[in-house]
C-alpha cells in the first residue's frame, strides 16, 4: 500500500537547518507542509513555486482585459486616499468619531480597567489624537523658572 521513508526537504530554513529530514512521509501522497519542497526525483508531480520568471504560464488569451485593470486601479487608488482621510481624521483630537463612535464602542464592550488598560498602550505607542490647535496662553505656568503651556 504505502510505504514509510525518510524524505529530504529543503525548507525556507535550509540555511539553519541544513539536515532537516521528514521522518515518516508517505511517498504516495502531497505533503501537507506548505513550506516544504519535496525534492523533485522523488515526488516529480509537485510543482515547485518559481520565484523569479520573466515568462507567464497563463495564456495571452486569458489575461484581464484593459477594463478590469483600470477599475482595479480606480478602486485601490480610492482605497488609499479615503484610508489616508481617515488616518488623518483620526489624529485630529477635534473629531467627532472619537466622541460619538470609538469612545461608546469602548464603554460597551471593554470594562472599565481594560479600556484603561487599553488607552495606556494607545498612549505608550502615540497612537493618541494630537491637538493641533496651540494652547492658549492663559493657561500657561511657571513651574522652578519653567514656562509649561498646558499644566493637564
Amino acid at each position: 500500500m504505502f510505504s514509510f521513508r525518510p524524505v529530504r526537504v529543503t525548507t525556507r530554513y535550509a540555511r539553519l537547518f541544513p539536515r532537516t529530514k521528514v521522518p515518516f512521509a508517505l511517498s504516495n501522497t502531497q505533503t501537507a507542509l506548505s513550506d516544504v519542497l519535496i525534492i523533485n526525483k522523488i515526488h516529480p508531480q509537485i510543482d515547485r513555486p518559481r520565484l523569479l520568471s520573466l515568462t507567464s504560464k497563463v495564456p495571452a488569451e486569458q489575461t484581464t482585459p484593459f477594463s478590469t485593470k483600470l477599475r482595479n486601479f480606480i478602486s485601490g487608488s480610492f482605497g488609499i486616499i479615503a484610508g489616508l482621510f481617515l488616518f488623518e481624521y483620526y489624529y485630529d483630537s477635534r473629531a467627532s468619531i472619537h466622541k460619538y463612535v470609538i469612545m461608546p464602542i469602548l464603554r460597551t464592550v471593554v470594562d472599565p480597567e481594560r479600556s484603561h488598560n487599553l488607552a495606556v498602550w494607545v498612549a505608550k505607542w502615540r497612537l493618541t489624537p494630537k491637538d493641533k490647535i496651540p494652547d492658549d496662553e492663559k493657561l500657561s505656568v511657571k513651574v522652578f523658572r519653567k514656562k509649561i503651556t498646558n499644566p493637564v
